[in-house]
């Protein structure tokens, strides 16, 4: 990405116009895992939202290209997946159920119900969630999986549709220290092992986590 800038329009803002992102440009490589950090405020979720296309308002300029090439929307739903910062989770579906369900929202509709199956099955073995997969989501009120064991399967919702690039806003929010690492090991091993293009947006990583990530980007106010 090149030169990136995005605005929206503020009645209080000088000139009615407010930017958020300023001629911000760098690169991401396949088979690494980006860090993407900076003080709040920065616009770390904002960039990710922009280069994944979830931006529909607002004013973005410069350049966006995927192996050299713009993409077109459909090329963005087809190569991106979006991990949300907080889990968007069933309370009452199973893991499996979480993800069969996913799978039939996003998987093109001429998509078999076998291959669909298939497809949750290769998620499952991927983020270790075997021993959970007939466990309900939980909540408060209802005894389910760990914290540890939701973000998994919040990433999850994003690989059903095997994506070449994967974002991640604030994966370890909310979980302790040691869970936090190994979502993060994970993370890498989707980079590493699957050559896909793996940035994360992170707060105050441990040590441990922060020397897991093959590079970083650091934005400011």
């Amino acid at each position: 990405f090149e030169n990136i800038t995005y605005s929206v329009k503020v009645k209080i803002a000088e000139n009615g116009t407010l930017t958020i992102l300023r001629n911000l440009s760098g690169s991401f490589i396949a088979g690494n895992m980006m860090a993407l950090m900076g003080p709040s405020g920065s616009g770390k979720s904002t960039l990710l939202d922009v280069l994944s296309g979830r931006k529909t308002g607002g004013k973005i300029d410069g350049s966006i290209r995927f192996n050299g090439k713009k993409p077109t929307s459909s090329d963005l739903k087809r190569m991106v997946g979006y991990v949300e910062q907080f889990d968007t989770l069933v309370d009452e579906l199973t893991v499996s159920q979480m993800l069969s369900y996913t799978a039939a929202l996003k998987l093109p509709k001429q998509t078999t119900p076998e291959e669909r199956e298939e497809r949750v099955e290769e998620v499952i073995k991927m983020l270790g969630l075997g021993s959970c997969r007939d466990t309900v989501i939980g909540s408060a009120l209802v005894r389910g999986i760990s914290g540890g064991q939701a973000k998994r399967v919040n990433i999850g919702l994003a690989l059903v549709t095997r994506p070449k690039v994967l974002f991640l806003d604030e994966p370890t929010s909310g979980l302790d220290s040691r869970t936090a690492d190994e979502v993060v090991e994970l993370v890498r091993q989707l980079a590493h092992g699957g050559m896909r293009t793996v940035v994360c947006t992170i707060h105050a990583p441990t040590g441990r986590s922060f020397a897991k990530f093959d590079d970083l980007h650091m934005l400011h106010d």
